[in-house]
């Protein structure tokens, strides 16, 4: 008992100077602490800034954007000093609330994900922003299949189609009506067969311009393309016509074209089979002409629609010349003239005494230059001179009678008709046997002639 009275009263000894003393501690022990971990402020850039509840907005048929200045922020933080070095950016998290939104304007908040219970006070350098909103709309856009590049030698892109060919987009009013079109792109280097490929779908507006699909909702982000890769052939063009010139003219050569082949492009069956393009007849008139006739033909319409010209000209510049016919004598062998139709007991001879007679023919100057006389033929239509049954028969006499001739290609008659005499008397078995003889003769002297003369083709006398 005694004990613990003389510890209380050492304990109350000087009591104010005791208190006094623990005061001074607890003083230096704070100074200690501040000098040594002391409360700053530590400030932390780019950190991202998170959209809360955006879909509100979706639902409203809005749309919004965060401006690029504001898709980050800064934030000060105050706390002691060994907080504040275990810190970085990563440990706060930004954002804005779209159910806040009010007047285009939404509140920033921010917070600690690390020691939030040892963090004084978070202060955002922006504390709100400013929001853009506009309507939400879809639109319809057109695929178009594209090829890049250019397939094997000898070969070319046929037809070129993807599995869809539209796709709905949805977004921001502004960026959706920007979109022109979408492409889809196949590369075809070097290909010389078929290609079937999945490929994305890029979106471009009226300049060509890549759009952005960030902010957008795509049905479809890819589509599948088939691209024909064909062949090639060179094929020839034929031209004809239809029509004759007028009286006088003739066509002096073969049409004349400024395209003369094409090269054409098909599945392989169709163009082995396709060797020549005819423009036909009916395209052509040259009826009554007295000139050069020249027209412009589009070839394309003379070809399937399956078959592909390659060329970039079709317009061919076509002309069928025209010239004057010139027109000459020439002396024809009365060998190359007959008798037909001769009445039964008769004969008939020509009588001309020269041998030859003046034929008037009529050509172009390049077949007038080749012509042989002993390529015309005639006739003598005796049958002409008979009169009616009943009427009595042939008196023998000396008749003047026409000549019809037959001429090669490219030689025509004369203006001047003309004629022969002839012969016709009452055959006996002595004259007969003569006029066989005669005849015989004379069918070999043209036959000689004709293995004399040169010969004269269609296409020469053309």
């Amino acid at each position: 008992m005694k004990a613990l009275k003389h510890i209380g009263r050492k304990l109350t000894e000087n009591a104010g100077l005791k208190i006094l003393s623990l005061f001074i501690a607890i003083l230096l022990w704070i100074v200690v602490i501040s000098i040594d971990n002391p409360v700053m402020v530590m400030n932390f850039a780019s950190i991202p800034l998170h959209v809360e509840n955006g879909e509100l907005m979706t639902s409203q048929g809005k749309a919004f954007e965060i401006p690029d200045n504001n898709q980050t922020i800064s934030i000060s933080v105050r706390a002691e000093r060994s907080v504040l070095n275990q810190l970085s950016r990563d440990n706060f998290y930004a954002s804005v609330d779209m159910s806040d939104l009010k007047d285009d304007t939404v509140p920033v908040e921010v917070r600690a994900t690390k020691y939030s219970d040892r963090i004084a006070s978070i202060t955002p350098r922006t504390t709100s922003i400013r929001v853009i909103v506009e309507d939400l709309i879809r639109k319809q856009i057109r695929i178009r299949p594209v090829t890049v590049g250019e397939p094997a030698e000898g070969y070319t892109i046929g037809n070129i189609k993807a599995d869809s060919n539209v796709m709905r987009v949805s977004g921001p009013k502004s960026i959706v009506e920007n979109i022109d079109h979408a492409e889809v792109s196949v590369d075809v280097s070097g290909m010389s067969s078929d290609i079937r490929a999945n490929e994305a779908i890029i979106l471009h507006d009226a300049d060509e311009n890549t759009v952005d699909t960030e902010d957008l909702e795509l049905s479809i982000e890819r589509t599948t393309v088939n691209v024909g890769i064909y062949g090639t052939k060179e094929i020839e063009v034929e031209i004809s016509y239809s029509g004759t010139p007028a009286e006088g003219y003739a066509v002096s050569g073969s049409p004349i074209s400024s395209i003369n082949t094409l090269t054409i492009t098909a599945d392989d069956d169709l163009l082995e089979e396709t060797d020549v393009l005819k423009v036909p007849e009916t395209a052509i008139d040259i009826s009554g002409a007295a000139e050069s006739v020249k027209t412009t033909i589009d070839l394309r319409r003379y070809l399937t629609s399956t078959i592909r010209i390659m060329d970039e000209d079709t317009e061919a510049e076509i002309e069928i010349p025209i010239a004057r016919l010139n027109s000459i004598t020439v002396n024809v062998p009365v060998a190359n003239i007959i008798t037909e139709n001769v009445p039964e007991g008769m004969v008939a001879t020509v009588t001309e005494m020269s041998g030859e007679i003046q034929v008037p023919v009529s050509g172009l100057e390049q077949n007038l230059v080749l012509l042989n006389p002993l390529m015309i033929r005639g006739t003598v239509n005796v049958g002409t001179l008979v009169p009616p049954e009943g009427e009595g028969g042939l008196t023998p006499n000396i008749y003047e009678l026409p000549v019809s001739f037959t001429y090669p290609p490219g030689i025509y008659a004369g203006d001047t008709p003309v004629t022969v005499a002839v012969l016709v008397q009452m055959a006996d078995n002595s004259s007969s046997s003569n006029s066989s003889n005669n005849n015989n003769a004379e069918g070999s002297e043209v036959t000689a002639g004709e293995a004399a003369a040169p010969a004269v083709t269609e296409e020469s006398a053309q």
